[in-house]
């Protein structure tokens, strides 16, 4: 990165002994943080569910240390002392009683033999602080611009990330050919640390997907305020939009990257689906799934024994018609029902994550934003969950509703009504495949509909609203016609059917226990199937950094987000495991790959208002962030859908 350009200046040669000083204060700085965060890890772990395959339902800590607990000490109290020695050192506005009070963090984090806990972390903290001032002011304390040496630390922390997360998933992957119990042995260390590191801050875990599922209505006022802090402190980047993608970013969405990653997607899609009936990870081929083993498969058998006119008639008489059906027809192939529902899971997870490319790519345009939405959705909690309860045709449903939204997005834009009438077609489907989903879907067209006519009513915009207004009639007087025809198939109407099964499980005196049952379901939900903090947080980024609400996609998200947040507040506590469903249909992998391309974007836009641009460090950093947190789903899914989870008493397989 020697000669590269400031921004606002002339090119600069820095001699070696100044990219040395760089590097070497920017190594200090990375070796700091990561002790940092092994030291937190070791005085306050965290606990957190997982599944280990061969052996059962366990827990697991977060703490971890990069040497020995004693030594990430030591080596944590050296890096401490560097960095404030050189702000105390090199800044020549400090007064002496400044340069004094640098040392205290570096003697608190000495005295923590002696001294309280509280101590390492108020040392830890005041050197952080330290750290931020170095950079801020590194053209006078190091001899570069502030986004120059911000950039060196995040190429190095994300780097390292990127090398640890990568090894971890590479063995995951290995493990379908070696079979070997997992997280046991050396081969292992690289994936046990990346699980503790994922979880470390599991302790909150339950409090994050609370506000996920809350932060909604900050979203509708944050652009707002966002400017109005921009007003006051320059140095603030704006938020993401398509229309201020940074350069760098923009030259990988009209590249080739998108397509590679599309591909990749699609290849760890079906190894995820596969993955529990390989012959190293399920010798005995067993069924996987608990509603697989209890309905799915049966209800196949039972169509199998029937004539094809006899086989879907019964399945029309299920609220589960959709599914049933494609089940029907993919037993049809040869070697029948025993290979057709160990097939589907494949044709699931690729379908859930091409029509997730195609909804993202309809909404935004943006090609790299679609195909990291579809990599994600490889290792969805809707995968996961999928494949470990069989909830197949909660799985179809979502992928069908995308391929509505998806329809509906182009239809609206359109001055004919060809494509609503076709998404309407593919909403009624979703209601044969999956009343709750269609429910929900229904919801979020309502909320949607207010948003539009509240924007278009605060913006003093009508155009095209009343076009907008009638199409999502034509889709709501459609889908109700449809419910209402169910009955003449025998079986009870979409919205009959979800009050039916869901009505009693409601109650507005459970929002004050809503933290409590929450924690509940996700530590007791197929073993803590869903305990991955993150995507959580990247879902968080992501629907606060979405665009404004003049966007469609932004509007169709926040109603989604919105209608799921029902639920959530006022299940039961007895029926704490239905939250955990509600969690399972949110789009989360969207929401993940906005607030990655967001974190990117601030980064690019905080480096650049630091006086330094340079493209090629930019996209390198963001190919190693795709890395480490690809690497980490990889472990997070393997792990659980490797567990060959039937839901049902039965020996564990046999491990190598």
């Amino acid at each position: 990165m020697a000669g590269s350009k400031p921004i606002g200046g002339r090119v600069t040669q820095k001699t070696g002994s100044e990219e040395l000083f760089l590097w070497g204060t920017a190594t200090t700085s990375t070796i700091f943080l990561w002790t940092f965060v092994s030291v937190v890890s070791q005085v306050f772990p965290a606990i957190f569910p997982g599944l280990i395959r061969c052996t059962n339902i366990g827990s697991h800590g977060s703490s971890f240390s990069i040497l020995t607990p004693t030594a990430d000490r030591f080596v944590l109290l050296i890096c401490s002392i560097a960095i404030l020695a050189v702000v105390g050192l090199r800044a020549q506005s400090l007064s002496y009683a400044w340069r004094a009070t640098l040392m205290v963090p570096a003697l608190s984090i000495a005295s923590f033999v002696v001294s309280p806990l509280v101590l390492l972390i108020i040392g830890g903290l005041g050197t952080a602080a330290g750290l931020v001032y170095l950079v801020l002011h590194s053209d006078e304390l190091v001899g570069s611009p502030p986004g120059r040496l911000s950039a060196s630390i995040l190429f190095l922390v994300v780097g390292s990330a990127a090398a640890l997360f990568f090894v971890s998933g590479a063995r995951w992957i290995l493990n379908a050919s070696d079979g070997a119990k997992p997280l046991v042995g050396w081969t292992w260390l690289a994936s046990i640390e990346a699980l503790r590191l994922v979880n470390l801050i599991y302790w909150v875990f339950p409090q994050l997907v609370l506000i996920l599922f809350l932060i909604w209505p900050v979203k509708l006022v944050l652009p707002y305020l966002w400017e109005r802090i921009r007003s006051r402190f320059s140095r603030v980047p704006p938020l993401t939009s398509e229309s201020r993608m940074s350069e760098s970013l923009r030259q990988f969405s009209e590249g080739r990257l998108p397509l590679a990653m599309f591909a990749i997607a699609m290849i760890f899609s079906a190894f995820v689906g596969i993955y529990p009936y390989l012959p190293s990870i399920n010798p005995g081929s067993t069924l996987v799934g608990y509603d697989v083993n209890i309905f799915y498969f049966p209800t196949l058998q039972s169509m199998q024994a029937q004539s094809p006119g006899e086989a879907v008639g019964a399945a029309l008489s299920n609220d589960r018609a959709g599914f049933l059906i494609l089940q029907y027809a993919v037993s049809l192939l040869p070697r029948g029902p025993a290979v057709a529902v160990r097939i589907i899971p494949v044709l699931l997870a690729v379908l859930l994550a091409v029509t997730t490319y195609i909804f993202v790519k309809a909404g935004s345009g943006n090609r790299l934003l679609a195909s990291t939405a579809a990599l994600f959705a490889a290792f969805s909690f809707e995968v996961v969950s999928g494949i470990n309860a069989g909830l197949d045709a909660d799985w179809l449903a979502m992928s069908e509703a995308l391929v509505f939204l998806s329809l509906l997005l182009v239809g609206l834009n359109r001055p004919d009504r060809r494509y609503v009438v076709l998404s309407s077609g593919v909403l009624v489907l979703v209601l044969f495949t999956h009343p709750w989903t269609w429910l929900v879907m229904l919801g979020l067209l309502g909320l949607y509909s207010v948003l539009t006519a509240g924007l278009a009513t605060w913006s003093k915009d009508m155009t095209g609203l009343r076009h907008e207004l009638t199409s999502l009639a034509m889709v709501f007087a459609i889908s109700g016609t449809a419910d209402l025809s169910k009955r003449l198939l025998g079986t009870p109407s979409g919205v009959q059917d979800v009050l039916n099964s869901s009505a009693h499980t409601l109650s507005l005196s459970s929002i004050p226990s809503a933290l409590s049952s929450l924690s509940s379901s996700l530590r007791l939900f197929l073993g803590g199937a869903l305990d991955n903090p993150l995507i959580i947080v990247l879902s968080i980024v992501g629907l606060l950094a979405l665009p404004g609400l003049h966007s469609r996609m932004t509007r169709l998200l926040v109603s989604w987000m919105a209608i799921a947040s029902g639920p959530l507040l006022l299940y039961k506590f007895s029926f704490s495991y239905l939250q955990a469903r509600v969690i399972i249909i949110a789009p989360l992998q969207i929401l993940a790959a906005v607030g990655l391309i967001a974190l990117m974007h601030y980064f690019i836009q905080s480096m650049r208002l630091g006086g330094y641009e340079n493209h090629r460090t930019e996209q390198l950093v963001f190919v190693l962030v795709c890395v480490a947190v690809t690497g980490a789903f990889v472990g997070y899914s393997l792990e659980n859908v490797g567990f060959v989870y039937t839901g049902i008493a039965q020996p564990f397989p046999i491990c190598a």
